[in-house]
């Protein structure tokens, strides 16, 4: 134990407490031979290997054996108690405990084993959940060892409604579901064959794949606990075939030698595609949406248009559209029913959707202008009553049903005066749009008045005043003027002259 050589160290280079290690070679006490850079690091609060660390890297401890004690238990609903406990673990110095709610810790906290004890409240509600022990010493612990607890009074009650869809197809995913069950540790579901639970099993929320082949069937759950297991619940399922589609949109009639006609259906609650068919044209585009386009040829006679929507269930029932070539019966003629003898009168109707020609024919009287047109001028010639006219449509494809205007009364209109030929009362363009210009002739400077009314009747425009003798002309706005048919009047020298005037 002497500083032979004067260094300031004592016997280095020998080794003092005989473990094979110096403090040359690293030993860090060589006066105790349980530490040196070979040994084993313990928890004891030493640097028993030499590194610089104490109780670093101390092996951990054996794990905690199973939980000894009642896991479940059917009850009366009264407080009570119960103990656990495990093996001793090797070096461990303390063990911690945890409990589910409802359960009290009332002694043996920190050993190997507890009691714990309930209230009458607590068993009535159900007692779930995990006992578990940690054991440790002072440098490391173990995982917890835990056992389940089901402790309860009686089984669950029926759960309750299950929510998700009753009606689903192959391909679908779906939830299904149920509030909790007061008392439930585990539910169980069942499907049909023809579905497979994904997720979700033996908890109250199930995801559920709807497989090939599903025709429908019953999802049932039960609640269960170590009391028992509840009256099921059921909820019936059925195949979500898609509604048929309602009526078919666009233009029906007049469809002779046209392309891209538009045809559409509102969109199918759960529909994922359509199936589209024609009669007497060709689908261009659109096939499997709800909405396609069409072209006709020489359709003569009528084809059919029809629609089904589908989805994974199947197709709907078929909705179908007739589709003529011909054009469509024009609306009614528009024009008057009683008309004075000698007189011209304006007759119309609206435009046909497909019709190259338009063709008038009339009682008595005759068309005067506009034949083959929508709008014709007639000349009325003697009284007469009962008089009828009538016009159908035509194209390369046929011809429409026919419109027809009866009861017609040609009247015998006295005058008076100043022949009403002699006022010569005109109005042009007619056809008018914004504004018309009127023309009439008087023998001298007379007063006038200029009516313009409605087929009711009703005065809609009034003038008075005075005119020069000769040709008079004036500007009309028709600002205001709904497209239609009125008569235009002008009296003067107990004269009166009415013509129609035509707004568009």
């Amino acid at each position: 134990m002497i500083d032979d050589n004067c260094d300031g160290n004592i016997d280095e280079g020998f080794d003092v407490d005989n473990d094979g290690y110096t403090s040359c070679n690293g030993d860090c006490n060589d006066n105790d031979n349980t530490i040196n850079p070979g040994a084993t690091e313990i928890c004891n609060g030493i640097d028993d290997n030499c590194n610089g660390l104490t109780d670093d890297n101390v092996p951990a401890l054996p794990n905690v054996g199973a939980i000894s004690g009642t896991a479940t238990a059917c009850l009366p609903g009264v407080a009570g108690s119960t103990s656990y406990s495990v093996a001793a673990v090797a070096g461990a110095t303390t063990y911690a405990w945890s409990v589910p709610s409802g359960f009290t810790i009332t002694s043996g906290q920190g050993t190997t084993s507890i009691m714990v004890s309930w209230t009458a409240m607590a068993i009535q509600n159900g007692i779930s959940g995990s006992v578990c022990v940690t054991a440790s010493d002072a440098c490391v612990s173990t995982a917890p060892s835990c056992v389940t607890i089901d402790y309860q009074v009686a089984a669950p009650v029926t759960p309750g409604s299950i929510s998700g869809p009753g009606k689903v197809c192959s391909g679908d995913v779906v939830v299904y579901s149920i509030a909790a069950v007061n008392r439930a540790t585990s539910y169980a579901w069942t499907v049909p064959a023809t579905m497979t639970i994904t997720s979700g099993q033996g908890t109250n929320v199930i995801n559920v794949q709807v497989d090939a082949g599903y025709v429908g069937g019953t999802v049932t759950v039960v609640a269960s606990n170590v009391c028992g297991t509840s009256p099921t619940r059921s909820k019936s399922l059925t195949q979500n075939f898609p509604a048929t589609p309602t009526a078919i949109l666009g233009q029906k009639e007049g469809l002779c030698n046209t392309t891209g006609n538009a045809f559409s259906i509102p969109a199918v609650a759960n529909a994922t595609s359509y199936n589209w068919g024609i009669t007497g044209g060709t689908i261009v585009t659109g096939q499997g949406t709800n909405g396609i386009t069409v072209d006709v040829a020489l359709l003569i006679g009528s084809g059919s248009i029809t629609v089904q929507a589908v989805n994974g269930c199947g197709t709907s029932l078929t909705r179908t559209l007739t589709i003529k070539g011909a054009p469509a019966r024009p609306d009614p003629i528009a024009g008057n029913v009683s008309v004075c003898d000698n007189t011209t009168e304006p007759y119309s109707v609206a435009t046909v959707a497909g019709a190259d020609s338009y063709t008038w024919v009339v009682s008595s009287g005759s068309v005067s202008s506009g034949q083959g047109t929508k709008n014709i001028t007639i000349d009325w010639a003697a009284p007469a009553v009962g008089q009828t006219m009538s016009v159908t449509t035509a194209n390369a494809c046929g011809s429409s049903l026919t419109r027809s205007l009866t009861g017609i009364t040609v009247n015998n209109c006295p005058r008076f005066g100043m022949n009403a030929d002699q006022v010569n009362l005109n109005a042009f363009p007619n056809p008018a749009t914004d504004r018309a210009t009127i023309q009439f002739t008087s023998e001298d400077n007379s007063d006038y008045r200029l009516r313009i009314s409605d087929v009711t009747g009703r005065t809609l425009f009034l003038e008075n005043g005075t005119a020069a003798a000769g040709l008079n002309t004036k500007v009309l706005s028709l600002d205001g003027f709904a497209s239609g048919v009125y008569n235009l009047t002008i009296e003067m020298n107990n004269a009166q002259q009415q013509i129609k005037l035509i707004v568009e």
